[in-house]
């Protein structure tokens, strides 16, 4: 059987948080904006509203295109390209 042919289950969600590794100053660390996704998506999934058996939660992806922040140490960037 293929991954193509099995059934999967679509009534969940995926949610893949999504952050960047970049400077903030010499007050914060590089992983400041992933920190703070990391923080938000768990507590969506603790609110009594919602049904966290709805979503899979995917490792966060803290490297985005954070081209403007090349030029400070630490900073880790895909590109814009």
């Amino acid at each position: 059987m293929t991954t193509t042919s099995q059934n999967f289950d679509t009534s969940r969600v995926l949610l893949l948080p999504l952050g960047s590794f970049e400077q903030h100053g010499p007050h914060l660390p590089l992983d400041t904006d992933t920190i703070i996704i990391d923080s938000v998506i768990a507590h969506a999934l603790q609110d009594t509203q919602v049904d966290s058996r709805s979503f899979v939660l995917a490792p966060t992806i803290a490297i985005s295109a954070s081209d403007e922040h090349a030029g400070f140490p630490g900073t880790l960037s895909t590109g814009t390209e």
